[in-house]
């Protein structure tokens, strides 16, 4: 055995063990400070959005873009040399972001980091392969995605501590680690230079034979391919799931975080197991299992809805990148010449293009399509990866004299498939069976649960205690549904996939809502609110919010929406600002959890609608000529009175404004701030309602008056005013 052969014969080299451990270290004090420069260009700097996403991007940029210099500079130079001149410009790229001032020295520091991290990451893997066997290539490569994740973990807890208190200084400590970790590699370096030298390739290669060769390997460009979109895929994960979340979960903001340390925790504990699994899979066989994982994971993020899919999604996710990361690594060192085994990471390296192609597709995909298309177009480019690397691998075992044939043999031993294959056979006409009665429920049970067709929202009432059946009928008799009877089927399913459980309430459902839209209204509750006779528009606002509803939301619902009612058109177009005033039937309400405020506002003006619809109100406003809006005005003005009885009220009013008097009622606010609805000299009505009357007030407000009650009332007054008199002459 050669003398180059017996040291990778060892079990694990201890500069193995280095690098491993630098690997950590060195990932945690850069991740204790690069993740903030975000942060601190945008609160010290003038620098927008866009430039510092591309002061961010130069680091990816780099990384992809450099490594293949790197990799043949240390097949040229050594293992050595490339390494400790790369930590020396690292270390010291990170000590100049502390003087950095200028949006050119941020972005050249950022890619001079990416290079840097270009060069020493394919040469400290070619050289971790030089040192150890073959055999146990993989493990080192499991380590080493360990080692990272460690980093990924450990790196911005310190810097949550750290940089609130230093800011940009935090760049020191993170140079100051390297530097110590540049040492100890010199120190390293100089103790196994021997061993080093007799691990590394003895013939030196040029750049033109370099460059033909990887030209000519289209094993190597498949690969590659293969690893640019995984990464463009993987990217997804810090791009576009923090985005999604946040629309599709309301715990979307504290579900990400721990979906995160979820994903790094099983990288740190499980990877070892994994990768033992792996060494003993052919490649392929490996990465088609780790493409598999990944569709299923993104398929688990398209049902979302609620945590258990995410969780799910992640934890499958996590395992098919396990497999992924160091499997990849092992094909790249497969396919690798020795003398360029450098070169070949550095050229792998390319595939890293994906981390800065991948947010913006993804991204383009969320906003266009939204999440669940997103996440199902992820899926199909999942599996998509098999293809490049299936080529990849073809064209590897050619070249080696391995036919497909063997291939074949080989994934299906490795998958276990031989037995399933025999056992799908035998049940071809089993499951042709089942899948016909399958389609002929699916169709049927569809057909059932459609809507026969409706017009308008309807009012769907869930008391404590209804069945299943007695909830059936119900949406049958309001046209949700044509079959009532196949509706107990649909819930118990509905139930188990997507944990949606009745609660009882009322809830409008809108006529273009089918059954699984309303399954979600009834899942969510509803809450009862009580608007008292006179409240404004801003009144109504503020008891709303205290159920849920943004104020702003519902004022913008009430000024700018539209609606379809009739009688909406007799309120004057110059009245923009709380132009529903007035229309707004109080009374008692019972809305579902999560209601829009449009929906609020259509079903209170619907109740008003049902009260003007009552055939004495508009006949008596016609034969007075008195308008709908000056009807509402008085009526709110009599809410506003301090009068006993709204009869003696309304008469009151209409005699003020047959004498062309002021009506002198103080109004709420904000009416009482506007000059136009409370000036002392403004005679006749103000320019529009100024609260919600109730049907009392609107029915005292109807012309021509009831006279009885004020007849009544100044009878009273007589009798009171003679009686005193009396009293005064017999005193």
């Amino acid at each position: 055995m050669s003398r180059k052969e017996r040291y990778r014969q060892q079990h694990y080299h201890p500069l193995v063990w280095s690098l491993l451990f630098g690997t950590a270290f060195t990932r945690t004090a850069a991740f204790m400070s690069l993740p903030f420069l975000a942060i601190y260009l945008s609160d010290h700097t003038e620098l927008n959005t866009v430039e510092i996403g591309l002061v961010l991007g130069m680091s990816g940029l780099g990384g992809a873009l450099g490594g293949f210099v790197g990799g043949y500079l240390s097949d040229l130079f050594g293992r050595r040399v490339i390494i400790t001149l790369s930590m020396i410009v690292w270390t010291s790229a990170f000590f100049c972001f502390i003087f950095a001032q200028t949006y050119l020295h941020f972005i050249l520091l950022n890619l001079v980091h990416g290079l840097c991290r270009s060069f020493f990451d394919p040469t400290s893997q070619a050289l971790m392969s030089d040192l150890t066997a073959e055999s146990k290539r993989l493990k080192i490569f499991g380590y080493r995605y360990t080692a990272l994740n460690i980093g990924l973990v450990l790196g911005p807890l310190l810097g949550t501590v750290l940089y609130p208190l230093l800011g940009i200084k935090t760049f020191f400590f993170t140079g100051v680690a390297f530097f110590i970790y540049s040492l100890v590699l010199v120190g390293q370096f100089s103790r196994y230079s021997h061993q080093i030298k007799a691990a590394e390739p003895e013939a030196k290669v040029s750049v033109l034979e370099c460059v033909n060769v990887l030209r000519k390997d289209t094993s190597l460009t498949y690969c590659v391919l293969g690893g640019a979109l995984f990464f463009a895929i993987f990217a997804q994960l810090e791009a576009s799931l923090p985005l999604h979340l946040s629309d599709d979960l309301e715990n979307g903001a504290t579900l990400y975080p721990f979906l995160l340390a979820l994903n790094a925790l099983m990288v740190i504990l499980l990877q070892g197991i994994v990768s033992s699994w792996a060494e003993h899979k052919n490649v392929l066989s490996s990465l088609i299992i780790g493409c598999l994982l990944f569709a299923l994971g993104y398929m688990a993020f398209s049902l979302g809805g609620n945590s258990s899919s995410y969780i799910l999604g992640i934890i499958v996710l996590t395992i098919g990148e396990m497999i992924i990361f160091p499997v990849s690594n092992q094909f790249i060192d497969n396919l690798a010449d020795e003398r360029l085994r450098g070169t070949y990471y550095g050229a792998y390296n390319f595939s890293q293009i994906g981390l800065f192609l991948g947010p913006v597709f993804g991204g383009w995909l969320l906003k266009g399509m939204g999440g669940t298309v997103m996440w199902w177009i992820m899926a199909a480019l999942s599996l998509h990866m098999i293809w490049f690397f299936a080529i990849g691998y073809r064209r590897y075992a050619k070249k080696n004299g391995i036919g497909i044939l063997q291939i074949v043999q080989q994934i299906f031993t490795d998958l276990h498939l031989t037995r399933l294959v025999k056992f799908s056979i035998k049940m071809i006409p089993l499951i042709s069976l089942i899948t016909g009665v399958s389609l002929y429920f699916y169709y049927y049970l569809d057909e059932g649960l459609a809507s026969p067709g409706r017009k308008g929202i309807v009012e769907i009432q869930i008391s404590e205690n209804a069945s299943l059946r007695q909830i059936g009928s119900e949406l049958k008799k309001k046209q949700i549904i044509k079959d009532d009877s196949l509706f107990p089927i649909y819930y118990w399913v509905n139930r188990v996939f997507y944990s949606n459980s009745i609660q009882p309430g009322v809830y409008q459902v809108s006529p273009h809502m089918k059954i699984d839209d309303v399954m979600v209204i009834l899942s969510r509750g509803t809450f009862t609110v009580e608007i008292p006779a006179g409240a404004t528009v801003t009144e109504i606002a503020d008891i709303l919010s205290s159920h849920g509803v943004h104020k702003e939301d519902f004022l913008a619902a009430v000024n700018n929406e539209t609606y379809s009612f009739a009688f909406l058109n007799h309120i004057p177009q110059a009245r923009k600002e709380y132009r529903l005033e007035g229309y707004l039937l109080p009374g008692k309400y019972e809305f579902r959890k999560g209601i829009r405020p449009k929906e609020i506002v259509n079903t209170m003006l619907k109740r008003f609608q049902k009260v003007l619809n009552k055939s004495i109100y508009l006949q008596r406003l016609q034969k007075e000529n008195v308008t709908l809006d000056e009807w509402v005005t008085v009526a709110s003005l009599i809410e506003q009175s301090k009068q006993a009885s709204k009869a003696v009220s309304a008469y009151d009013i209409y005699t003020m404004l047959n004498k062309r008097s002021a009506l002198n009622i103080p109004l709420k606010d904000p009416y009482n701030k506007l000059k136009a609805y409370n000036s002392p000299e403004r005679v006749g009505l103000p320019p529009g309602p100024v609260n919600n009357p109730g049907e009392d007030s609107l029915r005292a407000a109807l012309p021509p008056l009831d006279w009885s009650v004020v007849k009544e009332r100044d009878k009273n007054r007589k009798t009171t005013v003679t009686e005193k008199k009396s009293d005064s002459k017999d005193f």
